[in-house]
């Protein structure tokens, strides 16, 4: 009978990549009087931008701005702190096609208590007859963010156009954060081979 030698063997797990998790706003923080969702904005939003559900929240006319502040659920990891790991997506079109204006958007990165701090300002979006409805997304980094519990996000959105026959507005219908988790450290294994 033959003997073997013992080896042993190390064997390191692969990298556990981010993954994501997809977080409709639980609640609102602020809300503004100029559209058909008023105080209920997050009630009409917290669809899936990839399917929104229709129910949008729209404009109270072509000459009218409006803006609004959402919470979210707390993530079930520990957020990816790497440059713009972090995704809202909203699905958006601006309020009248027929209009010359062409209104924008931006959403802010909000924390901290009652979403009281600016973390990070998004890029203004227009919203082109041709382009919109659709859904965008805004890219962000979650390094420095005081809690993942309190992270927010505002929404603007800005009437443009020259008279005040001509200018033109947003309307809203679906947003998320696409929440990307920290990718976990390799986790050795030791397997002993006899």
């Amino acid at each position: 009978m033959r003997y073997f030698l013992t080896s042993l063997l190390l064997l390191f797990a692969s990298a556990v990549w981010a993954q994501d998790e997809e977080l409709a706003p639980d609640a609102d923080v602020s809300s503004d009087n100029n559209t058909t969702c008023n105080a209920a904005v997050e009630a009409s939003v917290d669809d899936d931008p990839d399917s929104p559900g229709g129910d949008w929240c729209i404009a109270d006319g072509n000459n009218t701005s409006w803006i609004f502040t959402l919470s979210f659920p707390t993530p079930t990891s520990a957020l990816d702190t790497a440059t713009d790991a972090q995704a809202f997506q909203l699905y958006v079109r601006s309020f009248d096609e027929g209009q010359t204006g062409e209104p924008t958007i931006r959403a802010d990165v909000y924390d901290g208590i009652n979403c009281a701090d600016l973390h990070e300002s998004g890029t203004e979006t227009t919203l082109t007859d041709a382009g919109f409805p659709a859904a965008y997304t805004e890219n962000w980094t979650a390094a420095g963010i005081s809690a993942a519990a309190d992270v927010c996000i505002l929404v603007e959105c800005t009437k443009t156009g020259g008279s005040p026959t001509t200018r033109n507005s947003c309307d809203i219908d679906a947003l998320e954060w696409e929440v990307t988790w920290a990718a976990a450290a390799p986790t050795p294994q030791v397997i002993v081979v006899q």
